[in-house]
């Protein structure tokens, strides 16, 4: 709310269109439903995300277990404890350091450091608060969501329906592959073999042009309502 209340002020003209993947498409996604009508107000005309654990309750579990717990959240665990590390040192006593240093998993990070550093009662309640699932239907600008069902990281039946979007403007659109922000690319393009090659990777070039294809739209409305 911060950033897109600094970028209306700074530039009161221009039209801002949120777009992420990951966590940070959840973050946008809950942002809108939080706003609602008032996006507009921010200058706020649509979004495009990706790969959106839309219910951590659901996915939590997965970073966890078997291959992802071997091959990335060891990683990511380990980059996140050096974090940790940095900012106790700027900010000492903020949280339990030992604590920290003790985690095992990605849940065991998210007690000891998140839920302590943002004032969450634990892990659960984070992730409960923080999910876009249940903010999708107060959305009220153009939205366009693409997510994989093989997403390793989201439980596949946590994905929202059209009941979860209820009557706001957004499109979920669910591949069969893609994993998580993978949709790998072959050499004669993606995902169909007769389309050319897109020079950013497939899904680079597909949230842009969700991008720009919200905008070009309301730009058609608004020029018809002119002309009416």
């Amino acid at each position: 709310k911060q950033i897109t209340s600094l970028l209306k002020e700074r530039y009161p003209f221009k039209s801002i269109y949120l777009s992420g993947f990951s966590l940070g498409g959840n973050v946008s996604l809950k942002l809108l439903g939080e706003l609602a009508d008032s996006a507009k107000d921010s200058n706020i005309r649509g979004c495009a995300v990706t790969c959106v654990p839309f219910d951590p309750v659901a996915s939590q579990g997965k970073l966890d277990q078997g291959f992802n717990r071997a091959v990335y959240s060891e990683n990511f665990l380990a980059s996140l404890k050096m974090k940790a590390e940095n900012q106790i040192k700027l900010f000492p006593n903020s949280f339990d350091i030992d604590a920290v240093r003790a985690c095992r998993s990605i849940g065991d990070f998210d007690e000891a450091f998140i839920c302590k550093i943002y004032g969450f009662l634990n892990k659960e309640d984070y992730y409960r608060k923080t999910g876009s699932k249940w903010w999708l239907s107060k959305i009220r600008v153009p939205t366009i969501v693409i997510n994989a069902r093989d997403d390793p990281f989201i439980e596949e039946k946590s994905l929202p329906t059209e009941a979860d979007v209820g009557e706001a403007p957004v499109r979920l659109i669910y591949t069969d592959h893609g994993g998580h922000c993978g949709f790998y690319t072959t050499e004669t393009g993606a995902p169909d073999a007769s389309l050319p090659l897109p020079p950013h990777g497939w899904l680079a070039e597909e949230l842009a042009r969700a991008i720009e294809h919200i905008h070009l739209s309301l730009e058609e409305e608004e020029e018809l309502r002119r002309i009416n």
